[in-house]
This record gives C-alpha cells, structure tokens and sequence, in this order.
C-alpha cells in the first residue's frame, strides 16, 4: 500500500514537472521552480494537491474554464516566484532565500483564482507575509539587542500586527531595501532563516551588521524609494 501511494506520488510530481517544463512560465521562474522541486523542497506541498479545479472565465489561454488542482499550484507558485524576485534583489541568494520562504507554504494550495480581481489583495497579502514572516519573529527575539537600530528605522515591534496587510507591506519593503544595500552578501540569508537559540549571538550581530549598512545608506534609500513610486 505504502508502494503503491509512493508511485502515485512520483507519477504526480513527473506530471507536475512535465507541466511546468512545457509551459509558458519565463525562464527564470521556471529554471528556479524546477530547481526548487528537485530538492525536494515542496515535496509534502505536492502530496496535498486535491483534484478540486479552480473555475476561471474561458479565454484564448484557458479554454476549458478551469484550472486542475496542478495547474492552480503551478500558477501560484509561478507568480509568487515573480513577486519574490521584484522585491528580493540578491540573484546569488535567490534560491535560498526562497526556499527558506517557501518552509511555510498553505498558500500553495489555495484554490483561489489568482487572476481574480477579488483576490489580489489576498494574494499579495500573503506573498508578503511569506516574505517577512521569519524577519518578524527574529526581530522580536532580537529587539532588545537592535533597539538602537530598530528605532533608526522607525520599526517598533511590539506595535507591528502580523495580520494587517499594511504592517507585513511594510516590514517587506524594509527588507527588500536591506538586501538591495547588502547585495549577496549571505548574511542576508539570516533575514530568512529562524534563529536558532545556540546562535543567538551570531544572528545578532549579522542583523546588527546588516541594518547599520542599511543605516549607514539611508539617503540613498529614500532616493531609491523616490526612483521607484515614479517608476
């Protein structure tokens, strides 16, 4: 029995593979999904796809009027994966850095329509809480040893609310702005990995090093955010 559930889940991801290597999905998106399915990394994500379709307006692209339970996966997975790579720019640390975020992973498995003008807010609210959720729980183990920082940054953590879409928008800006000024340096990867207690220290003076660069750049940061609201 336990075989034959093995096979079928092999069967599955083949098709999933299969699916995403013949789609129209942009290259790098699909190199970093593949990439990311390989390791195994959403292997239990893959196990939970139900046979519920997704009902969606037929068009030239979708014919049939529906998405299969894969197809949902893949085109979630797809657009997080573009979302992820507008607000994280660290190239050599992509994978990483999304895998890391992906270790959460229940959205995948929503079966809601992501180019449904009703879910764009649900969508990019949990993108982003994706993104920040790790940042959020080591800046609260932290605080104390960042107060300093925090409070140059007009972050105080205690106020933030994990479950406001406006709070998470912020905290994501905050680290797509670390991780531009300190560009694939892999200290970056502590934004997204939970710290563990036996290193605390060593997490804290990563973060400490990582928001005085951010710190230390502030003006430009405030150009660069000018540059993007115009663009």
């Amino acid at each position: 029995m336990q075989k034959n559930k093995f096979n079928e889940y092999e069967k599955k991801k083949k098709k999933i593979i299969n699916v995403i290597k013949k789609g129209k999905i942009k290259v790098l998106n699909k190199n970093l999904i593949l990439d990311i399915l390989d390791d195994g990394k959403l292997d239990i994500v893959i196990k939970n796809i139900t046979d519920e379709k997704v009902k969606v307006l037929s068009s030239p692209l979708i014919p049939k009027g529906y998405l299969t339970g894969d197809e949902q996966f893949i085109n979630i997975l797809d657009n997080f994966i573009t979302y992820i790579l507008n607000c994280v720019d660290s190239p050599e640390l992509i994978k990483e850095i999304i895998i890391r975020c992906l270790s959460k992973n229940d959205i995948l498995l929503s079966k809601k329509y992501y180019y449904d003008v009703e879910n764009i807010d649900y969508y990019k609210y949990n993108f982003n809480l994706l993104i920040s959720r790790i940042f959020y729980n080591n800046l609260i183990k932290l605080k104390k040893s960042l107060e300093e920082e925090l409070n140059k940054i007009n972050i105080n953590i205690k106020e933030i609310d994990i479950n406001d879409k406006g709070d998470v928008a912020y905290l994501t800006k905050i680290i797509n702005e670390i991780v531009f000024i300190n560009r694939n340096d892999y200290k970056v990867l502590s934004l997204f990995t939970n710290i563990d207690n036996n290193k605390y220290d060593l997490y804290s003076n990563w973060y400490g090093m990582l928001l005085s660069k951010y710190i230390a750049n502030i003006d430009f940061i405030k150009a660069y955010r000018k540059y993007k609201s115009s663009n």
